[in-house]
């Protein structure tokens, strides 16, 4: 499948999401929000990084911070192995990379699907926009713009080569 924006545009994305794994349980963003999808690659871990944000990566050129989801999730670390994945992302206005367990697969879950968020309680997750019901899998949808709060990415961009 070739994602442009042609296609974008006439809602051909409509209700695709890439899923993924963390800790065994199955998350997705909408595909329209994911650049791309990269195998683990080398991160530069960068001083005073706050303890989620692994260091930096080069990828063709762009300096991209990338972030473990486990860690941002409170989840204890696991080793990085060959199915690990670093997915691409769009947050708040710059490129991210999430470190994933293992990338699943771009499906279809249509909006009828898709229940609203979970609210346990007034701190409950802001970035989970919704669950999605295939027949017995329950996949939790998040917004990776708002993975990070406009705090937690100026901490980032803090420690990037080219902030001022």
């Amino acid at each position: 499948m070739n994602i442009t924006e042609e296609n974008i545009g006439s809602g051909f994305m409509a209700d695709k999401y890439l899923t993924f794994i963390i800790n065994g349980r199955n998350y997705a963003f909408s595909i329209d929000n994911v650049k791309e999808i990269i195998g683990v690659q080398s991160i530069m871990p960068v001083p005073e990084f706050p303890e989620y944000a692994k260091g930096i990566i080069n990828v063709r050129g762009d300096v991209i911070p990338v972030i473990d989801i486990r860690l941002r999730f409170k989840i204890a670390p696991q080793e990085y192995n060959e199915r690990t994945c670093i997915i691409i992302a769009s947050c708040l206005g710059r490129s991210v990379g999430f470190i994933v367990d293992t990338v699943s697969s771009v499906m279809d879950i249509p909006s009828e699907c898709i229940s609203d968020a979970p609210r346990i309680s007034s701190d409950a997750a802001p970035y989970i926009t919704g669950v999605g019901k295939l027949n017995d899998k329950l996949i939790m949808i998040l917004d990776s713009e708002r993975l990070l709060t406009d705090e937690m990415m100026k901490e980032v961009e803090a420690g990037l080569p080219d902030s001022k």
